[in-house]
Parts: structure tokens; sequence; C-alpha cells
């Protein structure tokens, strides 16, 4: 049994400045210690498969696992301190490399090590972003799929040509508090009476208030990342994940951040981290070696929205 040392410190019984255990926490909590396995760096084999049971030949390397968003941060290419990315996905976790643990003396971020030896990253998490748009694409169409994804898209820009709506909603969204939890106990969709009554509260105002939602607690959590970790704001962010396929949310976010919109090229960034840090594992290269993104390419905005923003992307 063993545990990584960015899960582990998920645990609230972890020091992340030692990378240990906290036996400080673990005494005054009266935890037992067997509760507690061995922690050992993400780019560790733990040893081989030993026999074919599960459909997979002997011998095979089995690496340490990591958090989702762990290796959704180094799918996106973020592997230096400073990197910010937004790994978009049933939620949207906002994550900045610094080189020192960090702490929100209000509590609202999380910090946890990183793959890399001196290097940490701090979170902060507009939550239910993805989640918004499968209850949105429900409640209007009985279902979510990729047709009715793309039908919650036009309906929203239809709205935004239309006109400003004084429709708001607030589907589970927010920004990051972790003191007093992040989940946010109520949702609600509100309009004024006289919108109401003149038909403007329609399905198409519904979808352009989602997109409108979680583009500002994004960027209110990339503005609180900044805050805490005390950094000159960037001039371009990255994002990745599967909510880079709304075109029209690329290009809210580029044009209501007035920055360039670095987007990466797969919406697996998790599958694609937990690779890259195993293929590392296994030797095949060095660590996330700098050259591997050299030549990459990257969709930009505002104008993401004319060009339909998706499969733009490739490296």
């Amino acid at each position: 049994m063993a545990s990584d040392t960015i899960t582990a410190g998920e645990t609230g019984c972890f020091d992340i400045s030692r990378q240990k255990w906290s036996d400080e926490i673990i005494e005054e909590q009266e935890l037992e210690d067997t509760l507690f396995c061995d922690v050992v760096r993400p780019d560790h084999v733990l040893g081989r498969t030993t026999s074919e049971k599960l459909g997979i030949p002997k011998g095979v390397p089995v690496c340490v696992g990591s958090s989702d968003t762990s290796f959704g941060i180094v799918g996106a290419k973020a592997i230096s301190v400073e990197d910010m990315v937004i790994v978009a996905g049933s939620s949207a976790p906002i994550n900045t490399l610094v080189s020192k643990p960090l702490l929100d003396s209000k509590q609202r971020t999380v910090t946890n090590p990183f793959f890399m030896e001196g290097i940490w990253s701090v979170e902060a998490n507009a939550m239910m972003t993805g989640l918004a748009f499968t209850w949105g694409a429900s409640l209007l169409f009985g279902k979510a799929g990729k047709q009715e994804y793309d039908e919650l898209q036009q309906l929203g820009l239809i709205a935004f040509k239309k006109g400003f709506s004084q429709i708001v909603s607030f589907p589970g969204v927010g920004i990051a508090d972790s003191r007093h939890g992040n989940l946010r106990p109520t949702s609600y969709v509100i309009g004024r009476t006289r919108d109401l009554m003149s038909g403007n509260f329609d399905r198409p105002a519904f979808a352009a208030s989602l997109f409108e939602s979680v583009v500002f607690s994004i960027l209110g959590n990339v503005e609180l990342l900044e805050q805490v970790a005390n950094i000159v704001p960037n001039k371009s962010l990255a994002i990745g994940g599967g909510e880079t396929k709304f075109a029209l949310l690329l290009d809210m976010l580029a044009t209501a951040s007035g920055r360039v919109l670095t987007v990466t090229n797969d919406v697996d960034l998790t599958s694609l981290g937990a690779a890259m840090v195993a293929f590392t594992d296994i030797k095949w290269f060095g660590f996330l070696a700098r050259s591997l993104f050299k030549d990459a390419k990257y969709a930009t905005g505002p104008s993401i929205g004319k060009s339909q923003g998706m499969g733009l992307c490739s490296t």
C-alpha cells in the first residue's frame, strides 16, 4: 500500500512542507498510525504485475497514481513556477505553481505538493461549472449529450445577439472558500418581472446565463489565485478539458478577461497527464522535459468563437 504526496496532502493529515505524515495532527486527532500507508513521490514505480488475471501481461510496471487535477495540470503543459491552468471538466479547478508552500491566511485556497521537487500547486475551484451545463441541457432538452450541448451553445449565441438579458443563474458555481466548504448550499435562477412579462425570460436567455455564471466564477478564482500567490496577472490564460468544446465559453473567457486564451489540444487532460508521468516513471524520458513542449501549438482567443474553436490545436 502506498500513496503519492499530492493525494496524501488532501487528507489534511500531511505536512506539505516536510512532505511526510504530520505526527502532531495524527496524535491530536487520536488517529491510529495503521491508517497511514507509505508515501512516495508521484514519479515512482511501485512494482510490476505478477499475473495475467486482469488481462495484462506479467511484468508491466505499476506506477503510483495521483489526483485527477494534478494530472490535468501536467496534461495542460503547466510545469513551471507561476504557470496557471484551468482544468475545465465537471468542475473547474484553477491552479498556479509556486516555489514554496504558500498558505492563504483566509483559508480559501488549497495548497499541495506537485510532481517536481521544490514546486507546489495552489488551487481555487469554481466548482460545478461543467455540471452546470449538464444540468442546463438536461433541463431544457431532457438529456445531456453532444447534440444537446451544441443546442445549448446555439441558444446562448441567440441571446447574446439579441441583447443583454437580466436573467442571472447560480448553478453551484462560485469563488473558492475552503474554510466554509466549496460546495454552495443553494442554486438559483432569478430575473426581472418585466423581462418575464415581456417574454425575455426565455430559453436562450437562460442558456446565456449559464455561460455567464461559469465565465465569471472562473475569472473570479483566477484573480483570487493571483492575489494569494502574489503574482502579476499573466497576459494569457491556459485552459483545457471537456468544457473547451464550447467555443462560446472560450470566446467569453478571452473577451471578459482581456487576455489571450491558450487552449490545449486535448480535452482528456487527466489521462494525458497520467500517461506523461507514467512514461517518466519508467524512464522513457526525463521528467516532463520542457523540450517536449517547445513545438506545441495552441488556439487563442478572443476570435475563437468565429472559427468554432474546436479541433484547432495540435502538438
